[in-house]
């Protein structure tokens, strides 16, 4: 039987993560981010939204 290899096409490349707050800001993380800059970011972001 003949068989017939094909090339798996990569992944479209795009956030893996996307924050949207209620305020709208949108917040989008690459697969590679690193928690603990995230977690900075947002404590940031929860700063400037209580002020």
């Amino acid at each position: 039987m003949p068989v017939e290899l094909h090339a798996i096409p990569e992944p479209v490349a795009g956030p893996a993560l996307t924050l949207v707050l209620a305020n709208g800001l949108r917040l989008e993380v690459g697969a590679d981010f690193e928690p603990r800059t995230l977690r900075r970011v947002l404590a940031v972001l929860q700063e400037s939204l209580a002020a």
